[in-house]
C-alpha cells in the first residue's frame, strides 16, 4: 500500500486574507468573494448644475454663466479633468464657447472616462437707439430697442414711462426739471433665455 505524505506543520509567515483588489472593467467580482464572476466596468457619471439658459442642468449655459460638473464616484482613487487638469471630483467652469470636458476617474487597477459637453448660447443684442440728448422738459422722446428679443425697459432721474414697458418701442416723457439727467434702461431676452441689458442717459435742459 502506498504511504501518504507525513503530518503538515503550521508553517509559518502572514496569513493569507480574501481582500484581493481587483479591477471592476476587466473582471468581474469572483465567485468565491461573493459575487457573480460576471465582468462589470465602474459606472462614471458626470452631474450637471447650472440654472442659465431655458432648463437648469441640461448642460446649455448663456456666455458669461458657470456650470458645476461633478464625477464623484465611489470607490476611486483619483480624478483627471480635461481640459484645465484639475484633479477634483468636482469643478465649477465658465468656458468662452461650447465645449467639451473628459473626466478620467482612477480606480484600483484601471481608468474609466466620461465626457460632458457644455454648450454656451451667445447673449443678445442690446442697443437703445434714440436722441442722445439735450432735451426739453415735458416733452416725450421715443427710444427703441433691436429686433428679434423681448423687451424690459425702466427708467430712472428726471422722466417717467407713461406707456407700456415691454415693446420694441418706448416713449419717455421728460421731467419738468432742468439741467436734470435720466437714465434709460433695457434688458433684452431671447428665445434661449439669456440677456443682456445697456442704458442711455439724457440731459433735460
Amino acid at each position: 500500500a502506498a504511504n501518504g505524505p507525513g503530518p503538515i506543520g503550521p508553517g509559518s509567515g502572514a496569513n493569507i486574507t480574501t481582500k484581493v483588489l481587483y479591477c471592476q472593467y476587466l473582471n468581474g467580482i469572483p465567485v468565491p468573494l461573493g459575487g457573480t464572476g460576471v465582468a462589470t466596468s465602474p459606472t462614471v457619471t458626470i452631474a450637471v448644475t447650472e440654472t442659465s439658459g431655458v432648463a437648469n442642468n441640461d448642460g446649455i449655459i448663456c456666455a458669461g454663466a458657470s456650470a458645476t460638473l461633478d464625477a464623484t464616484t465611489t470607490g476611486a482613487t483619483a480624478y483627471l479633468w480635461s481640459p484645465g487638469g484639475a484633479t477634483t471630483a468636482s469643478i465649477v467652469v465658465s468656458p468662452g464657447m461650447t465645449t467639451t470636458y473628459t473626466v478620467t476617474v482612477t480606480f484600483p487597477g484601471c481608468t474609466v472616462t466620461d465626457d460632458q459637453i457644455i454648450t454656451v448660447e451667445p447673449l443678445p443684442a442690446c442697443t437703445i437707439t434714440g436722441t442722445n440728448g439735450p432735451v426739453c422738459p415735458n416733452t416725450s422722446n421715443d427710444f427703441s430697442g433691436p429686433a428679434g428679443v423681448s423687451y424690459a425697459w425702466s427708467i430712472s432721474g428726471n422722466a417717467t414711462i407713461p406707456g407700456a414697458t415691454n415693446a420694441q418701442t418706448v416713449s419717455v416723457l421728460a421731467g419738468s426739471l432742468c439741467n436734470n439727467d435720466f437714465t434709460l434702461t433695457l434688458v433684452t431676452t431671447d428665445g434661449n433665455s439669456c440677456t443682456s441689458s445697456c442704458t442711455k442717459t439724457v440731459n433735460v435742459l
